[in-house]
């Protein structure tokens, strides 16, 4: 469910036209970008549509060539911005949970709360990143894929 007022925000994401050139993705994502933190696993979906402004210039007006994966992942990213969870204030009465995910291209975390008796876990905070280059330098094991996320 929408709310109305935000009913002019969610139509301007999905009415978004697929970016024809590097400068109107740049557009895109900035506006992904803004909404990203309350979207899990926002960074590995959208680490396709970054690759896209790899040593680009801020107002490169270079077409973008469009693989299967890219508009699929620019779908996706309307589609998860759209559906956006909602995120509460924290109760300082609940039980808190971390939800973590990790893989060789990005990591992320969300913060729970359980606020009510029916084990329903309302979303406090998610935070995500795909700047592994650093991490993988300083730290990275084989076998620690899915605890990198305690560096991080």
């Amino acid at each position: 469910m929408v709310l109305p007022h935000f009913q002019k925000k969610v139509s301007a994401i999905t009415d978004f036209p697929e970016p024809s050139t590097v400068k109107e993705l740049r557009r895109f994502l900035a506006l992904a970008n803004f909404y990203r933190r309350f979207v899990p696993n926002a960074a590995r979906m959208q680490a396709v549509l970054n690759a896209f402004l790899k040593g680009a210039k801020k107002n490169d007006k270079t077409p973008i060539t469009w693989t299967n994966e890219a508009k699929s992942a620019f779908e996706k990213c309307k589609h998860d911005l759209a559906e956006a969870t909602v995120v509460y204030h924290p109760s300082v009465n609940a039980t808190l949970t971390i939800v973590v995910d990790a893989s060789d291209n990005a990591v992320g975390v969300a913060l729970q709360q359980q606020v009510t008796t029916d084990c329903i876990l309302f979303h406090v905070s998610f935070s995500c990143s795909t700047e592994m280059q650093c991490i993988r330098q300083s730290f990275w094991q084989p076998t620690w894929p899915l605890n990198i996320f305690v560096v991080w």
